[in-house]
């Protein structure tokens, strides 16, 4: 699935647009356990969006944060074509 999405910041009048394409794939918990791990991650939370409290299978998306020494790296999301970070 090729997915394209634009975020726009406004800041004190000045917009700066950001637009980003990405290809996105359905994902199994199995499967990014496996990838991550194979990479250095460990420590994986899952959550079902990106309020941690929202629990898996509940929404149309995985949201994984990983990571390496103790401090969060990222996000892999699988759903509605929304794709970020947090930490």
């Amino acid at each position: 699935m090729l997915i394209s999405e634009s975020h726009t910041l406004t800041s004190a009048g000045a917009s700066i647009v950001a637009e980003h394409q990405l290809v996105m794939r359905c994902w199994t918990r199995d499967e990014l356990d496996a990838r991550l791990s194979r990479v250095g991650f460990a420590a994986a939370e899952y959550s079902g969006a990106y309020d941690r409290t929202t629990p898996v299978g509940v929404t149309d998306r995985l949201v994984v944060a990983a990571s390496r020494g103790g401090q969060f790296a990222g996000t892999v999301t699988q759903g509605s074509g929304h794709d970020g970070t947090f930490g």
